[in-house]
């Protein structure tokens, strides 16, 4: 092997390193990130749940209408909606991305096979 080519597959592995790093720091960043949304929209539930609870032991007193119960849930659903299709589309999107990167990984593959093919072949006097 040449010192070139040495250097080369170096340089090579440094760049496939800092990436490595990089999909790691992000999916850290990413986890966290959902963590605390999952954190932040447990303790609005808790929040919500405690004016519903509210509400309704003052809705069987008779001091207030029982509609004004379900009006108290309705900014907990929107959230939990709007989580839900954040969720939704962010998962869509990962799952259309690991395809896509699945199908460069095998155009790759059959790239570095045609290369080795073609390597091996040089005393055929063959070019394409």
């Amino acid at each position: 092997m040449t010192k070139s080519h040495r250097s080369h597959e170096d340089a090579l592995q440094a760049i496939i390193d800092g990436e490595t790093k990089r999909d790691r720091l992000a999916r850290r960043v990413s986890m966290g990130a959902w963590l605390v949304t999952f954190l932040v929209l447990i303790g609005f539930g808790a929040v919500i749940g405690q004016n519903v609870a509210r509400t309704w032991r003052l809705a069987r007193a008779g001091i207030v209408q029982h509609g004004q119960v379900l009006e108290g849930l309705v900014p907990l659903l929107v959230v939990v909606g709007t989580t839900s299709l954040l969720l939704a589309l962010v998962s869509t999107a990962a799952v259309f991305l690991r395809q896509r990167t699945a199908s460069l990984a095998d155009i790759q593959l059959r790239l570095a096979t045609l290369e080795a093919m073609l390597g091996g072949d040089q005393g055929g006097g063959r070019e394409l």
